[in-house]
């Protein structure tokens, strides 16, 4: 439905939940199956792969196109972890699928949508300002029973 695309949500019933994904697909040139695929192809690789410090595979998170590695600190480790992803990459499809300008290199705070994370002390920080506006979309999603306008006629996400 048109009016609510900027709300990716679901609802599980018998946990009186709902979860809201604030992204959307950002500058995707083919469909997000394609990359979904992909993506799966690449975690299932780079999930295989192992060394001293994860013996039964490498954590491999993935959403669509964008893969989220997670490992134990560890400068020998890290480069692992690193090397597997990228030889995922291209044993699926070429050298050239490894951008080295859109891969983040591993830093213990990295800052992404806002979202400043500390992986060496375990802590996300999140903006006032980003905590309230989910909060206004969570009361409104909530109170609408069917996707489209909300009450006030007005966008929660402003």
């Amino acid at each position: 439905h048109s009016d609510c695309v900027h709300l990716l949500a679901g609802h599980i019933p018998e946990s009186n939940a709902i979860a809201i994904d604030m992204s959307a697909a950002f500058g995707l040139s083919k469909s997000a199956g394609t990359y979904g695929v992909l993506g799966g192809i690449f975690a299932f690789i780079h999930g295989n792969h192992a060394d001293a410090i994860d013996a039964t595979g490498f954590f491999s998170y993935y959403w669509v196109d964008d893969h989220n590695n997670a490992a134990p600190d560890g400068e020998a480790h890290f480069s692992n972890v690193d090397i597997s992803l990228r030889y995922a990459m291209t044993t699926v499809m070429d050298p050239d699928a490894v951008n080295e300008e859109t891969l983040t290199q591993w830093i213990t705070q990295p800052n992404v949508l806002e979202l400043i994370f500390d992986t060496a002390v375990s802590t996300l920080v999140m903006l006032a300002s980003k905590i309230e506006k989910d909060q206004r979309i969570v009361v409104v999603v909530s109170d609408i029973v069917t996707c489209g306008n909300s009450p006030t006629g007005e966008s929660p996400l402003k």
